[in-house]
């Protein structure tokens, strides 16, 4: 039975039980809000990742996109970057891959990820219309909805769907003049598909199915921006508004997954932290749950050094969301605590990439009588004031 299902019957899990001990919420607030479905609990019994809340009232948690693509396939390097992400903090991870045999790769991952692991399935139904019929136009609906119900079987936590493109959105975004009409993937198919057939998205018009299925084996939906803009100078425009009042009508039933966002097109390379400050807003505003950007975002796959990047980041990020809105403050002020009297152990300690901040301290340690860095030496005003300030005031 799903978490949700347990909740309404006013049922508390094992996993609810381990999600409120690493939370700042109270067992029964945490019962009610995963009965109402503002929070989800991503654990399907064929996988059983360590359970992870995400929702009202706990802190952002960050995902990490990983896989495969039919221009470079790599499975032994996927699973580092798998290893990296986690390493580096990651709270969930996305299995993307497009090359390369697809259940294999999904499966290799599954072995070893411990947290929520997530995908796209309709990614793996275009590929194998391409394989069996020559185009992604020719997946059929049957298609779609077995792909999905293959990966739950499989051990899948959580699925994004595109729910949200359908014929009166494409019918939108083809009378926008967009500078850049569409760049989710995911999206991108589905709309091929209505405008080939001249017929809904099957994954809208039959919903009730979808979250049936979803239910069957305790995967938790997530509805995905396909029409989210690749341009500043297509933000919030018709189409976007019209998928987000479509997935607005069904967010009821699944949560909605926010991608970027992107605060400004011109930083290739950066993306990382144009997408961190996007991301702390969207946090600050509501997002629960922050979708990583990788410093090779937009210009090639990922390497193990951008995945760890990206997640540092992004947790960044969720970090800063979180303290805005009153978690994790004390953290802070132990830190600064420990930045007053010089402290170095317990900051690295307290650090959110603790390796990083270690190597810079043992690259360039200051060569004066000092505790402090050697930016300042013995110009450091923390002992400066410890010496003149502190010992006048006793």
């Amino acid at each position: 039975m799903t978490q949700i299902a347990e909740a309404q019957k006013g049922n508390i899990t094992s996993e609810m039980r381990k999600v409120a001990k690493q939370e700042p919420i109270r067992l029964q607030t945490l019962l009610k809000r995963v009965a109402t479905g503002s929070i989800v609990i991503p654990s399907n019994p064929n996988h059983e990742p360590i359970p992870t809340g995400i929702g009202e009232g706990l802190r952002v948690k960050v995902n990490a996109n990983i896989g495969t693509s039919r221009e470079y396939c790599n499975i032994d390097e996927e699973v580092k970057k798998a290893t990296v992400a986690l390493d580096a903090g990651s709270h969930a991870l996305m299995d993307l891959s497009t090359g390369g045999n697809l259940d294999t790769i999904r499966k290799k991952l599954l072995d070893i990820v411990c947290v929520p692991f997530g995908t796209v399935p309709i990614y793996q139904t275009g590929i194998e219309a391409i394989e069996k019929h020559g185009a992604i136009i020719d997946m059929t609906e049957d298609d779609m909805f077995n792909t999905f119900e293959a990966q739950a079987k499989q051990g899948v936590d959580f699925a994004v769907v595109h729910v949200g493109v359908t014929k009166e959105s494409v019918e939108r975004l083809r009378h926008q003049h967009r500078l850049i009409p569409m760049v989710s993937r995911g999206g991108a198919f589905h709309m091929a598909w209505i405008l080939h057939h001249q017929e809904e998205n099957p994954l809208y018009k039959d919903f009730d199915y979808l979250i049936e299925l979803a239910k069957n084996y305790d995967v938790t939906l997530s509805l995905g921006d396909g029409m989210r803009s690749g341009a500043l100078y297509d933000s919030n425009d018709r189409a976007k508004i019209q998928e987000l009042l479509i997935i607005g009508e069904l967010v009821e039933k699944a949560p909605y997954f926010v991608l970027g966002p992107l605060v400004t097109d011109i930083a290739p390379g950066y993306d990382h932290f144009v997408g961190g400050i996007g991301g702390a807003l969207a946090g600050y505003f509501g997002a629960d749950f922050l979708c990583y950007l990788t410093p090779s975002e937009h210009l090639c796959l990922p390497d193990i050094d951008d995945v760890r990047e990206g997640v540092i980041a992004t947790r960044i990020a969720a970090h800063a969301a979180d303290i805005a809105r009153g978690i994790d403050r004390r953290q802070d002020e132990e830190f600064s605590k420990a930045r007053e009297h010089l402290n170095w152990d317990v900051m690295f300690n307290l650090c959110i990439d603790k390796e990083k901040a270690q190597r810079y301290r043992e690259k360039r340690k200051p060569t004066e009588d000092t505790k402090s860095c050697s930016m300042c030496g013995n110009l450091c005003a923390i002992e400066l004031v410890q010496q003149y300030l502190q010992h006048n005031e006793e």
